[in-house]
């Protein structure tokens, strides 16, 4: 485009503006008019919910505005070269009539008017001393005072808001509660008012209440895992092979963190993929976007004074499959270059973060079955994770000290017990916890309906037992958990290694098909498994850290292994977190 052509585009765009009120050549042709007084709009429609335009004046002197009535505002916007700007806001219309007014415009000896009309319709408006709120720590009531016309809907964003007691008519008040915050930070919620044609908003922004727990650097694990437990996944989520809401629907947000903080959590594993989000040569570089979303995600738990254990999960089956097939010097010399790509560019991103951040270098090494023996596997997981301590510990700062976690094979607790000898070299002492799984059971806490039998194991617990009956569990309950914590004790947390169940859970089941007997036995087996691993496990050095995917429905006798509705900010399997809270309320740390 030329020169010419640039400022002659601009220029018939404001001539365009201004030919929409015509001009005569003289002022008595346009009834005491002057031909250069021209206003850009003579009428102006708005919708019921209100809103701002814009109005332009040509004019060779100084223009005012005055609305006939309040529900109109005018405020000047610029000036420039004899064009006059101003912003007309209107209110939302509560009268439930369509309503019409003028502006009267003048300069000078020059006038003209403007016809303003606004349309009818279901609108709510939030009084102005009602729009924000600052409340202290110690929380209190707060009254929001608006006015609608039609209906209306209102929804709390956060939970330490209460709902509302009842429904307020036109020009009327609802009341909330904010409870007492006890994070280590400043906190904001919303209350959203909704109709048909617009959306207002209260904002309610609360101090913080307490100070930051973070200890020292250079904790060791044991004094660090004493602080972690109950711990939650956020599952199903960073991990997922299609992105963050592939595998469910909610996207994470620091609402949902400080839900969990709510019910007593104290800290969170975030099963994350790495590989599939990088290059696939030279460097593997890690995508800047999705290091970003992840760092983001971890700030929403370091912003509630959470733990955060955070992983290369399955991955796309780069290292914790495949990277046990083919165990040759040379491919596992290729994976552990990669492991420590990966973990370099990794711990760099995280390196100034206090040890309320925990990484931890795999998930479930071969958990299936191949080729070569267990114990060659265990020697090759060990090298892949000398890679991970290795790469985190060079790259210095705060990860020097860092508390690193390590897997057993297949984090099973039989294997780990057995073959699990070794732990990878560490120059810190007593900075390293390791990691198993426990879904035992299978047959209560995973089997799925359509395997063979499972569906018959549906009770978990010596006093939900059913004489005769095959619903059963019959092996691998109370006391058969009691003795693999225990052996993890001894073997590890005796030892400066405390451990982290860092996945566990059951399937809660729809049973009602059977029978409403059926149906309250299992959730009593529900919350036994729960309460058993929250007590049990921390008094042999174990934090558990229930599995949850946010698939939120009744899955039937399949089941479901959903803690928390994260889009509703609701307790999904009440009976799961009634036993998490009660067995984490009878639990002692490790004396």
């Amino acid at each position: 485009m030329t020169k010419l052509r640039k400022l002659f585009v601009p220029l018939m765009a404001v001539l365009f503006v201004f030919s929409s009120v015509s001009c005569g050549d003289d002022d008595d042709d346009n009834g005491g008019v002057s031909s250069d007084f021209i206003v850009g709009k003579t009428s102006i429609t708005f919708a019921a919910s209100g809103g701002d335009q814009e109005v332009a004046v040509q004019s060779p002197s100084a223009v005012t505005m005055t609305p006939a009535e309040s529900w109109v505002k005018v405020s000047p916007k610029s000036v420039s070269s004899n064009v006059y700007k101003f912003t007309i806001s209107a209110d939302a219309n509560l009268s439930g009539d369509e309503r019409k007014t003028t502006i009267a415009v003048s300069a000078g000896a020059n006038t003209a008017s403007i016809e303003v009309s606004q349309a009818v319709g279901d609108v709510v408006a939030i009084d102005a001393g009602s729009k924000s709120f600052t409340i202290t720590k110690d929380g209190g009531a707060i009254t929001v005072k608006f006015k609608h016309s039609g209906d209306y809907s209102s929804k709390i964003t956060v939970p330490w808001i209460s709902k509302p007691v009842s429904k307020a008519m036109v020009d009327g008040s609802e009341s909330f509660v904010v409870s007492s915050n006890t994070l280590a930070r400043d906190r904001i919620g919303y209350i959203v008012y909704s109709s048909k044609d617009n959306v207002d908003t209260v904002t309610v922004v609360q101090e913080k209440g307490a100070e930051s727990e973070s200890l020292p650097y250079g904790a060791t694990a044991m004094e660090i895992a004493k602080n972690m437990y109950p711990g939650w996944n956020l599952g199903n989520t960073m991990e997922a092979s299609g992105g963050e809401t592939s595998w469910q629907s909610t996207k994470t947000t620091q609402e949902i963190i400080d839900y969990v903080k709510s019910l007593g959590f104290r800290s969170v594993r975030i099963p994350c993929s790495w590989y599939i989000h990088c290059t696939k040569s030279g460097d593997y570089t890690i995508d800047a976007s999705w290091m970003a979303r992840v760092k983001e995600v971890v700030d929403y738990c370091i912003n509630d004074d959470l733990y955060v254990v955070l992983n290369d999960h399955y991955d796309g089956d780069w290292i914790e499959e495949s990277g046990f097939k083919d165990i040759t010097a040379s491919k596992v010399d290729e994976l552990c270059g990669i492991m420590g790509n990966l973990w370099t560019q990794i711990a760099n991103e995280f390196k100034d973060y206090d040890n309320h951040l925990l990484f931890a270098g795999l998930n479930e090494p071969f958990q299936s079955n191949n080729s070569s023996s267990v114990e060659d596997k265990v020697a090759t997981l060990v090298k892949y994770e000398q890679a991970f301590v290795d790469a985190v510990r060079a790259t210095g700062g705060n990860n020097a000290s860092r508390i690193l976690v390590v897997q057993g094979p297949a984090t099973d607790i039989d294997l780990t017990l057995k073959h699990y000898n070794t732990l990878p070299v560490d120059n810190v002492k007593d900075a390293m916890m390791v990691e198993v799984h426990y879904y035992s059971p299978w047959n209560f806490c995973g089997m799925e309906s359509n395997e063979s039998w499972g569906s018959m194991f549906f009770y978990w617990g010596a006093e939900n037992h059913l004489s005769g009956s095959s619903y059963n569990a019959n092996w691998g309950e109370v006391d058969m958990m009691k003795d693999y914590f225990g052996k993890m004790r001894a073997s590890f947390a005796d030892k400066g290694h405390p451990i982290i169940i860092g996945e566990y859970a059951c399937q809660w089941r729809d049973l009602s098909s059977l029978s409403s007997e059926s149906q309250e036995k299992h959730n009593a087996s529900v919350k036994a498994f729960y309460k058993a691993v929250s007590q049990y496990g921390p008094e042999n050095g174990m934090i558990p850290m229930t599995w949850d995917i946010n698939y939120c429905n009744n899955g039937g006798t399949k089941g479901t292994m959903t803690l928390i509705d994260r889009n509703s900010l609701e307790v999904f399997n009440t009976f799961a977190m009634e036993g998490i809270q009660e067995g984490n309320a009878a639990a002692v740390w490790m004396k």
